[in-house]
């Protein structure tokens, strides 16, 4: 089956059949392409109701892509749950933190595990991965964090005494410093303002640098491959 997309009155997604596109074609003009004849024809008529550009093909098909990722996911989640419920019939869910029924969550990606070592093997004894963890558990999805209080990063990171400040802000430089994170200064101080990079873009291009570890690199490559993360592409 071909699918295509109609545009302009009818705004409805149909899907034609090849023979149904092939006599439609040698109906009108057979000099003209595919895409001039893309429109397409209903099920049940072959009429062509209206031109469409591979472009508009294209986000059909991502669409389309999405929606098989949510099908896939939902029968997952229901496997998962099934298998969960046999090992723990008596379970009482008031007991589990379910994102569904509680705030103050983040998304995370889930090759997060593998990222973070990466990060830990590239600041030379200066683990940064416990850093910037916290700075995503403070991330919205404009990817960007707002620091106005240096010494309570510092203390969720793990950082104490007199030199805690000093510490956290040295490994915030080396997250910069690698990419992960672009950093403006404010009230604050130097770390007020933080964005935050895609992770797999900066990885990556430390990859393509020579800095990363060959062998987690193929983990985090096959990791994210599993999940459907395309960042590596």
């Amino acid at each position: 089956m071909i699918y295509s997309e109609t545009i302009g009155r009818l705004g409805s997604t149909q899907m034609l059949p090849d023979q149904a596109l092939k006599g439609n074609m040698q109906a009108s003009n057979p000099c003209m392409s595919i895409t001039e004849h893309l429109g397409v024809v209903q099920a049940s008529k072959t009429r062509i109701l209206e031109p469409v550009t591979f472009r508009t093909a294209w986000r059909l098909l991502s669409a389309m892509n999405v929606h098989q990722k949510r099908v896939r996911a939902k029968k997952i989640g229901l496997k998962t749950l099934k298998l969960r419920n046999q090992l723990w019939p008596k379970l009482d869910e008031k007991g589990l933190w379910m994102r569904d029924t509680h705030q103050g969550y983040t998304t995370i990606p889930r090759p997060m595990p593998v990222i973070l070592r990466i990060m830990d093997d590239l600041s030379n004894g200066k683990p940064v991965s416990v850093t910037y963890f916290a700075l995503w558990c403070r991330v919205w999805d404009e990817c960007f964090v707002t620091i106005t209080n240096p010494r309570e990063m510092a203390f969720e990171v793990g950082f104490t005494g007199q030199r805690a400040e000093a510490t956290w802000a040295s490994r915030m430089k080396i997250l910069a410093e690698l990419g992960f994170v672009d950093i403006k200064p404010g009230a604050s101080g130097d770390y007020n303002y933080v964005l935050i990079w895609n992770p797999f873009k900066i990885i990556k291009k430390l990859h393509v640098e020579g800095k990363v570890q060959k062998r987690k690199y193929v983990a985090l490559l096959d990791r994210a491959q599993n999940v459907g993360a395309d960042d590596l592409d």
